[in-house]
């Protein structure tokens, strides 16, 4: 709908039988994040989520300005003694910086966090290098929550589940940084690239 100074997006999601992520889909649908619709300044259709949605979310729960302590799945090293690690995520100012990259390896960091947030971050990623963001993890089950991943060697973010993966070619330019902002809330899991591309999924199985 136009609202007079924009155009808003109101549309829905499908609800699950059972309310498991892979079942039949049921009517009617749950209400999506409202979003506007705008053209880049390359001409092509994007959307944003309303600031008046974004606003909703005033309390800071946690930043990295204040260098929270993360939890590290450290990596084991063929040459350290047997069972010795090293650390392979650090503070740089208020970044927080994968020591890995270098030598391309993966390794994994985590934060406590609500059941229900917002998430806005940069990610300043080398060529060819690749992050995941990770929602809804569960502690004691590896495979658990659900990704989005962003790819800088073949351009393509992709929102994922255990058992599914929706791909999306988009153009991240070299020079600039790449923001996420990420709304989790109830079963809807929602993503936004750059403030243009959004990404959606719901997240029934992983509470």
């Amino acid at each position: 709908c136009w609202d007079g100074k924009r155009h808003v997006l109101i549309g829905g999601m499908r609800n699950y039988y059972g309310e498991v992520d892979h079942a039949d889909p049921l009517a009617p649908h749950c209400v999506a994040i409202p979003r506007e619709a705008y053209a880049d300044e390359e001409g092509f259709l994007c959307t944003r989520p309303l600031p008046e949605v974004t606003a909703i979310y005033n309390k800071i729960i946690l930043d990295l300005a204040n260098k929270p302590e993360p939890e590290i799945a450290p990596l084991l090293r063929s040459w350290l003694p047997e069972g010795e690690t090293t650390p392979s995520w650090k503070y740089e100012g208020t970044q927080l910086v994968n020591a890995d990259a270098h030598i391309n390896e993966y390794s994994h960091c985590s934060f406590d966090v609500p059941r229900d947030y917002m998430l806005k971050m940069q990610v300043y990623l080398e060529h060819k290098a690749a992050f995941a963001i990770g929602f809804r993890e569960q502690k004691d089950d590896k495979r658990s929550g659900y990704k989005l991943v962003i790819n800088r060697r073949t351009n393509e973010v992709e929102i994922n589940s255990p058992s599914d993966a929706y791909p999306r070619s988009v153009n991240l330019k070299a020079d600039k940084p790449i923001t996420v902002q990420a709304f989790v809330t109830g079963s809807i899991l929602e993503c936004w690239v750059n403030g243009a591309h959004a990404f959606s999924l719901r997240d029934y199985d992983f509470p």
